[in-house]
């Protein structure tokens, strides 16, 4: 709570700074998008997430299996729940692509890496694993 960045990415999140807050938040928070599905709406993410997904399969980048396992989670209803996501990811889109996906150990640990750098987030129910190591941790890692 010393950092100064903690405390924007708090107003920003918590909507304590109001329409500039999600305007600014909306263009640093969505790293994974260009600025037209940032700045287009629900349909223009779509759009820019199906674009990136199919341009990552076609010319055959790493990422491309998880850039479409990730437009799926986009349109399957109710995989947005806050309560539900989690369980929902872990164990559905997750199995999907450990199966379908030979490089899935690395693609999971970038984003949990991309998770500590930037938020200095660390996971309790780690990707790809079908239950939690423990219970969550109420007061602290």
């Amino acid at each position: 709570m010393t950092n100064p960045k903690f405390w924007w990415q708090s107003a920003v999140q918590g909507g304590g700074a109001g329409y500039f807050g999600d305007l600014v938040g909306g263009v640093t928070g969505a790293a994974d998008r260009t600025v037209i599905g940032k700045f287009s709406g629900p349909i223009g993410g779509f759009v820019d997430d199906t674009a990136r997904a199919a341009n990552a399969i076609a010319t055959g980048k790493g990422g491309g299996i998880g850039a479409g396992i990730d437009l799926l989670k986009h349109i399957v209803p109710g995989s947005n729940l806050w309560f539900s996501r989690l369980a929902t990811d872990r164990l559905i889109f997750d199995q999907i692509h450990r199966a379908i996906d030979p490089q899935y150990a690395q693609s999971f640990a970038r984003r949990e890496q991309r998770a500590i750098q930037q938020y200095n987030q660390h996971s309790w129910w780690h990707q790809g694993d079908l239950t939690p190591e423990r219970a969550p941790s109420l007061f602290g890692r």
